[in-house]
C-alpha cells in the first residue's frame, strides 16, 4: 500500500472586525479591515505607525481636516457629527474627555479623541481680549507636559502682539491634574514675555495650593516690583477681583496672597 497522504489543509480568511475595544487600556486596536480603513482615512495613529516608532498624528490632509465628519462615543451615547474646530471647543468646554472615543468614518473605527489629526494640544487655551478689558486668559488642563507650555507660550507670544501695555493676565488652573517639572523654563518664559509687554496684574485661580507648581516663587525672578499678584481658589473669586480692578485700576485691591500674611 502507499503512503496515506495527509488531508490538505485550507486556510479561509475570516471576516475582518472593525474595532476590538480593549477595556483594561481604555484603547481601540485596529484589525484586519478596519486598521486597513484607518490607514487609508489617514485618521488616526495606527498599530503599523506604532511598530515602526513615528511619533506623530496621522490625519486627513490639512485641506479636508476642517471638513471632516467626526462622531463621538461617550458612555454609550452618539454624539455628532463634528468638524475638527467644533469638536476641540467641546473637549476644551469639558463636554467631552480626551479618553472618549471619536470616528471620522461613520462609526467603522473608533479611537481615542485625543488622537484625531488636527485636534491639537488640548492642555491649554489662550484667549485675549485686547478691545474689551485688556484681559489675557491662560488656562491649563489635564496632564501638561513641556511640549505642551511651549506651544503655549508661542500662542502667547502672537497674542500679546495685540495686547496694550497695562493689560491684566488670568491662568486658570481650576483643570489642571499634573504638570511636568520640566515645564518650568517655558512658564518662566510666558512670564517674560508678558512682563516685557506691560503686565499690570496677575491672577491666578489655584483651587488647590499643591497645583501652584512654584508659580508664585518664579513671579518673583521674572515679574517687575510693579506687577501685582493676586492667587484665588476658584474662577468666581478671580472674576470679582478682575471686576474690582476695572472700577479701581490705580490699585485699592489688595493682592490675596498679602492678606494671607
Amino acid at each position: 500500500m502507499g503512503a496515506t497522504r495527509a488531508p490538505k489543509i485550507v486556510r479561509r480568511r475570516t471576516e475582518a472586525t472593525p474595532v476590538e475595544f480593549c477595556a483594561s487600556k481604555k484603547r481601540a486596536v485596529f484589525a484586519n479591515s478596519g486598521r486597513a480603513l484607518a490607514e487609508t482615512l489617514g485618521l488616526f495613529y495606527t498599530d503599523k505607525d506604532r511598530r515602526s516608532g513615528k511619533n506623530k498624528r496621522l490625519g486627513a490632509s490639512p485641506k479636508r481636516s476642517h471638513t471632516m465628519q467626526i462622531y463621538v462615543s461617550k458612555f454609550g451615547q452618539r454624539y455628532g457629527p463634528y468638524t475638527v474646530k467644533e469638536l476641540r471647543a467641546a473637549v476644551l468646554s469639558n463636554l467631552f474627555q480626551p479618553e472618549h472615543f471619536a470616528s471620522g468614518d461613520n462609526g467603522r473605527t473608533w479611537l481615542p479623541i485625543s488622537e484625531v489629526r488636527g485636534l491639537g494640544s488640548i492642555a491649554y487655551t489662550v484667549e485675549s481680549d485686547a478691545e474689551g478689558g485688556s484681559l489675557l486668559v491662560i488656562r491649563y488642563r489635564g496632564r501638561v507636559v513641556a511640549e505642551d507650555v511651549a506651544s503655549c507660550a508661542e500662542e502667547v507670544a502672537d497674542a500679546l502682539a495685540t495686547m496694550p501695555s497695562g493689560f491684566r493676565l488670568l491662568v486658570d488652573l481650576t483643570g489642571l491634574e499634573s504638570m511636568d517639572v520640566a515645564c518650568a523654563p517655558r512658564l518662566e518664559k510666558i512670564m517674560q514675555l508678558c512682563n516685557a509687554k506691560g503686565v499690570s496684574a496677575v491672577v491666578r485661580v489655584v483651587p488647590d495650593k499643591r497645583r501652584d507648581i512654584g508659580l508664585q516663587i518664579m513671579s518673583y525672578f521674572h515679574y517687575g516690583p510693579d506687577v501685582r499678584i493676586f492667587t484665588c481658589t476658584n474662577l468666581e473669586e478671580a472674576t470679582a477681583t478682575l471686576a474690582r480692578m476695572t472700577h479701581d485700576p490705580a490699585g485699592a485691591v489688595v493682592p490675596v496672597d498679602a492678606q494671607d500674611e
